[in-house]
C-alpha cells in the first residue's frame, strides 16, 4: 500500500467504471468477517446454479452462508439470495429474496408480473425473522427502515412512519445509524439527488445539498457525497462540506475517521483510503483490471476490495497487509442465444482474465493462462484471450444440431469459487463472414476481403468487375480430408469444405435488393496453418449496377449470411 501526500482532489482524469460479479460487501467493526453475494458456484460444486448466493469470509476461510431464502407459507420460493448485512458485532446477519408473481388469477383477470423482496434476519442461533419488505438495518441491528420509510424497532417491535419530503423518496443505503437516525434521498428525476436527514425526536431535516450518491456514519456526524467526480465531506452538527478527493463509491467507519473510496490511477480504478479531514492518501491497490467496490469496517482498520478479475483483497491499515482472500473468478457474458459450428472459432465476451493478448500455436492447448473451457465437461481447444474474450474451438467430435454445456473455470489449484455453466447451441453448418463496421457513408458491416495480391478491399481500393476475392469465413463445417481438434490445417493435400453453398452480389436500395449476379465459388478450404476458419475464393459479377457498396448474401437452407463489400463503379 502506498502512500500518497499530495491531494487526489487535484486529479481531474476520468476512468471507466469497473464491473464485477461480486456484490454486496459487509463487514464487521474489526473486519474479521466478511459477507458478500454473488451467482458464483464454490468449486467443483455438484448442481451449480446462475442464482445470487451469499457466502461468509472469517478465520476459518470461504463458505457457502445461504443459497435460498426460508420458505415462506403462501408466496412463491424467492430465486437466490442477496444484499447480506451484518451488524458490527457480528452477532446479526441479514439479506433479501426477491419473487414474482405470475401475475394471472384463474383465465378471467391478469396483471404484469410484480416482483416483491422480503428480509429475512438473523440473530445467532434464533430462527430467522422475516420482513415482507425490503429492509435497511442499523450498524447494531437495533432499527430497520423499509422503503416507506418507515422505522422499525427490531427489540420492541415498536414502528414509527417517517415523514417523506416527496412520493419518490428513498432510504440511502448504509446510512440508518444506532440511534435510529435515517439518511434519504429524493431520487428523480435529476441525475443528482436532494438528501434529508431524519431522527427519532427531532424531525425531518433538509440537508440543502444536491449529490449523486452518499453514505452516513453510524454515529450521525458525517456524511461522505459525490458531485460528479469529486468527494466531499458533511458535518452534520454544523452544516459545512469541503472537497476532500475525486473518487467515488465512498464507505465510511462507525465513527467517521476513515473513509474508503475508487479513484482512478492512469484511468484505472483504484482503492484507496484516507483519515477523514486529512490529505495522507493511502493507495491500496494496483490492480490491472482496477477495483469494482470497496468496504470499510466499522473501527476503520480492515478495507476489502472486489477487482474487475473478481478477486477480493482485504487490506489491513494497521498493519500496512495485503492478502486476497478469494482468488480471480472468471465470469464470462454467455448469451441465450450463443451458438457455434463443429470445428469453428467462437468468441465469448470476459473480461478479468489478461491484461494483454494472449494467443496460442497450433496444436492449440485445452488450457490457456491459467484457465480452460469446458463443452459437456470436456477442455475446448483455446485460440487466445484478450482483455476483452477469449476465443475457442468447437472440438470436431461435438454432437452437432444440439445444445452443449460451457463453462470457463479457473485451472488454478486455489480457485474457490466458480461461474455456472451456460448452454451453447452446435450446428454442423452455418457459414459466417468475417466482418467490420462499413464506416459512414454505410450503416452497417463490410466483409473483411482481399483481392488475389493479399491487400485488403476498401473503399481506396475496392473490388473490381469479375476480379476473383478472397473472404475468410467460420462455420462452414466438415473438410475432407478431416482435420483432429486443435490441429492446423496442413499444406497438402488441401482441407476441402464438404457442404455447397450459394451466395450473391446484390444491389441494395431502401429495403429493396437487385441481384447483381452469383459469386462463382472456386474454392473453400481451410487454409495451411488455420484452425477454425476458412477462406473462400469466389469470382465476383461482371457488372456492379450503379452503386459503390454492394451487398453479398449467402442464404439456403438452414443458414444466411451477409455484409457489404466495397466495389469499383
Amino acid at each position: 500500500m502506498a502512500r500518497a501526500g499530495l491531494r487526489i482532489a487535484l486529479w481531474l482524469c476520468l476512468a471507466t467504471a469497473v464491473n464485477g460479479q461480486i456484490v454486496g460487501l459487509a463487514t464487521t467493526d474489526d473486519g474479521s468477517v466478511l459477507y458478500f453475494s454473488t451467482p458464483f458456484n464454490l468449486a467443483g460444486a455438484a448442481n451449480p446454479t446462475s442464482a445470487n448466493k451469499i457466502y461468509i469470509y472469517d478465520a476459518n476461510g470461504l463458505r457457502l452462508y445461504s443459497d435460498r431464502f426460508p420458505e415462506q407459507a403462501g408466496i412463491p420460493e424467492p430465486i437466490g439470495t442477496s444484499n447480506p448485512w451484518v451488524s458490527g458485532d457480528g452477532s446479526v446477519v441479514a439479506y433479501q429474496g426477491t419473487y414474482t408473481t405470475n401475475g394471472c388469477y384463474g383465465f378471467a383477470f391478469c396483471i404484469p408480473p410484480m416482483t416483491y423482496t422480503l428480509t429475512a434476519i438473523q440473530r445467532e442461533s434464533a430462527a430467522p425473522e422475516i420482513l415482507n419488505t425490503a429492509a435497511i438495518l442499523s450498524a447494531n441491528g437495533q432499527y430497520a427502515v423499509t422503503p416507506y420509510p418507515v422505522l422499525l424497532d427490531l427489540t420492541t417491535g415498536a414502528s414509527t412512519a417517517i415523514p417523506s419530503p416527496s412520493y419518490n423518496v428513498a432510504v440511502t443505503p448504509d446510512s440508518v445509524a444506532s440511534d435510529g437516525t435515517v439518511l434519504l434521498h429524493i431520487c428523480c428525476p435529476t441525475p443528482e439527488q436532494t438528501y434529508y436527514a431524519w431522527a427519532p425526536g427531532a424531525g425531518l431535516r433538509n440537508l440543502s445539498l444536491a449529490a449523486g450518491s452518499a453514505v452516513m456514519n453510524d454515529a450521525a456526524t458525517t456524511v461522505v457525497y459525490s458531485q460528479g467526480i469529486a468527494l466531499y465531506l458533511y458535518n452534520l452538527a454544523t452544516g459545512a462540506s469541503y472537497l476532500f478527493a475525486n473518487g467515488s463509491a465512498p464507505s465510511i467507519s462507525r465513527d467517521g475517521q476513515w473513509v474508503a473510496f475508487l479513484s482512478p490511477v492512469t484511468g484505472v480504478l483504484q482503492a484507496w483510503a484516507v483519515p477523514a479531514g486529512q490529505s495522507e492518501f493511502l493507495q491500496l491497490s494496483s490492480d490491472p483490471f482496477g477495483v469494482a467496490s470497496v468496504v470499510i469496517s466499522g473501527s476503520g482498520n480492515v478495507v476489502y476490495a472486489v477487482t474487475g478479475a473478481n478477486a477480493i483483497w482485504k487490506y489491513d491499515l494497521i498493519a500496512g497487509a495485503a492478502t486476497q482472500v478469494v482468488p480471480p473468478t472468471p465470469a464470462p457474458a454467455f448469451s441465450a442465444t450463443l451458438g457455434g459450428v463443429i470445428g469453428s472459432q467462437v468468441s465469448i465476451p470476459v473480461t478479468g482474465l489478461v491484461a494483454q493478448t494472449i494467443a496460442a500455436t497450433p496444436p492449440l492447448p485445452s488450457g490457456l493462462a491459467g484457465y480452460q473451457v469446458l463443452l459437456n465437461g470436456s477442455p475446448a481447444p483455446i485460440v487466445s484471450i484478450s482483455p476483452a474474450a477469449l476465443v475457442f474451438q468447437i472440438p470436431w467430435e461435438t454432437p452437432a444440431l444440439n445444445y452443449a454445456t460451457i463453462q470457463l473455470q479457473a485451472m488454478a489449484a486455489n480457485a474457490v469459487l466458480q461461474s455456472a455453466p451456460g448452454m451453447i447451441f452446435i450446428d454442423s453448418f452455418l457459414p459466417r463472414f468475417l466482418t467490420t463496421p462499413c464506416g459512414a457513408p454505410v450503416v452497417g458491416q463490410c466483409l473483411v476481403a482481399a483481392h488475389a495480391d493479399g491487400t485488403a478491399v476498401s473503399s481506396s481500393n475496392p473490388a473490381q468487375a469479375g476480379e476473383v476475392v478472397n473472404f475468410p469465413m467460420t462455420g462452414l463445417g466438415a473438410v475432407a480430408p478431416p482435420i483432429p481438434t486443435g490441429a492446423a490445417a496442413p499444406a497438402s493435400p488441401p482441407t476441402v469444405v464438404q457442404h455447397p453453398f450459394v451466395c450473391q452480389l446484390v444491389e441494395v436500395s431502401g429495403s429493396s435488393q437487385t441481384v447483381l449476379g452469383d459469386l462463382q465459388m472456386l474454392s473453400a478450404v481451410i487454409p495451411p496453418g488455420a484452425v477454425g476458419t476458412y477462406l473462400v475464393a469466389a469470382r465476383l459479377p461482371v457488372a456492379f449496377g450503379d452503386t459503390s457498396y454492394a451487398g453479398v448474401t449467402c442464404q439456403g437452407a438452414g443458414y444466411y449470411a451477409a455484409g457489404y463489400l466495397p466495389v469499383a463503379l
